[in-house]
């Protein structure tokens, strides 16, 4: 994409890029990516848990991406932006954009000329119905709640919502909550209801249905929401 359709693309889906003064303070659970984030060693302990881009989850992802010719991706909670390279050589045209809370992630995608901006998934600064298909990968599990990030997700995608969990949603009554640490940092590690979470997005208007996606020999599962 050259700079001028670049720029349009940006321009188009965001109402105003956040400063980090809007974040603060940080909430106790994004500490951990904010601040460990900032030594090599930290980083490379992040990137071998997301894997790289041939991790299962990802390459499924892809592949349906591709054969749905989605025109556009907010890739919500990118990390080192894993998928980006990837996604460039199977779908070139392809209009991308990150999203994260680290600091560190969202300069270090920007040194690579990758466009991705400082923000929460909870409060996603882009125009409602702007984006093909909006995708977030293993970030649900971390966060206090999911409804807030999922309605953001369903209000910005104008095709379809991707969520990919590694602690897949199981069919118990409800949401079991913990917390681990990680040097230092405490963060969220949720496994939430599959029956609460379907209830939940019957109740969002512009879901107009939604499926399951296993994955093999994984805990992953990844969820399909289709919006309209």
């Amino acid at each position: 994409m050259n700079s001028i359709k670049l720029i349009g693309f940006i321009l188009g889906c965001f109402v105003v890029a956040p400063a980090f003064c809007d974040f603060a303070p940080l909430k106790e659970y994004e500490k951990l990516w904010e601040y460990k984030s900032r030594e090599k060693k930290n980083q490379d302990e992040f990137a071998g848990w997301w894997g790289n881009e041939n991790a299962i989850s990802r390459v499924l992802v892809r592949l349906h991406i591709i054969q749905k010719e989605y025109a556009s991706i907010l890739d919500a909670g990118c990390g080192f932006c894993m998928d980006y390279d990837a996604l460039k050589r199977s779908c070139p045209e392809i209009k991308y954009l990150g999203l994260d809370i680290s600091s560190t992630f969202v300069s270090k995608a920007q040194e690579r000329g990758i466009p991705v901006e400082l923000g929460r998934i909870q409060n996603i600064p882009c125009l409602d119905s702007s984006i093909d298909v909006v995708y977030a990968r293993h970030i649900l599990e971390h966060l206090d709640t999911y409804q807030d990030a999922i309605k953001e997700m369903v209000r910005v995608a104008n095709k379809e919502v991707i969520i990919v969990f590694f602690m897949a949603p199981d069919k118990s009554a409800n949401d079991k909550g913990g917390m681990v640490n990680v040097g230092g940092y405490t963060t969220y590690q949720n496994r939430y209801s599959r029956s609460k979470m379907e209830a939940f997005l019957k109740t969002l208007d512009k879901v107009k249905s939604f499926s399951w996606q296993e994955v093999k020999n994984k805990d992953e599962c990844i969820l399909h929401i289709l919006v309209g």
